[in-house]
């Protein structure tokens, strides 16, 4: 009966063995529960990122569409109309200026007179649709400064690819006083 006893006191080698075996198991899992966890939060931040980068982007470029054609009475106010490249005439300083939006390298950039700022980083594709004032608005065919005259909206819509998103705007533009 002694002996018995003695033999119930300790832990064999092979119960070791399978206790450190389940053991490393529950670890590796949980491993790779938090492993997953942080994946995805990375994921999600940079989705956070791309939108937050999406919607300052359009904002200034809503805000450049809105205010080309100031104080210039007759001119065109939309200069250069392509699928994925604006020019706007518009007044920097007191001088009549045009500003050219495209995206480059990932990055939205703008052209006035002699200087390229980037606007906003993050962002693939800018696209461009000239509409006109009818109703429901037309899309116009954009090749002569005649035809460019009739535009009185743009829809924008800039693009982000990873993770894929993309924003849109109608911007009503203002036409200059006669």
């Amino acid at each position: 009966m002694k002996r018995a006893v003695a033999r119930g006191q300790g832990m064999t080698l092979l119960e070791t063995l399978l206790g450190m075996t389940i053991t490393l198991l529950l670890l590796l899992g949980a491993l790779q529960l938090l492993s997953g966890q942080s994946t995805a939060q990375r994921r999600a931040a940079r989705a956070a990122e791309a939108d937050e980068s999406l919607r300052l982007a359009l904002a200034a470029l809503q805000a450049e569409l809105r205010a080309a054609g100031d104080g210039y009475p007759g001119a065109e106010i939309v200069a250069l109309a392509e699928p994925d490249r604006i020019g706007l005439n518009g007044g920097a300083g007191g001088a009549k200026q045009q500003t050219t939006f495209w995206v480059e390298d990932g990055t939205l950039r703008r052209r006035r007179g002699n200087s390229t700022q980037p606007m906003a980083d993050g962002i693939d594709a800018l696209s461009c649709a000239y509409l006109d004032a009818q109703d429901p608005p037309g899309i116009v065919a954009v090749a002569t400064p005649e035809q460019r005259a009739l535009v009185r909206q743009v829809r924008v819509t800039l693009s982000h690819t990873i993770p894929p998103r993309s924003l849109s705007a109608t911007v009503l533009l203002r036409r200059p006083a006669p």
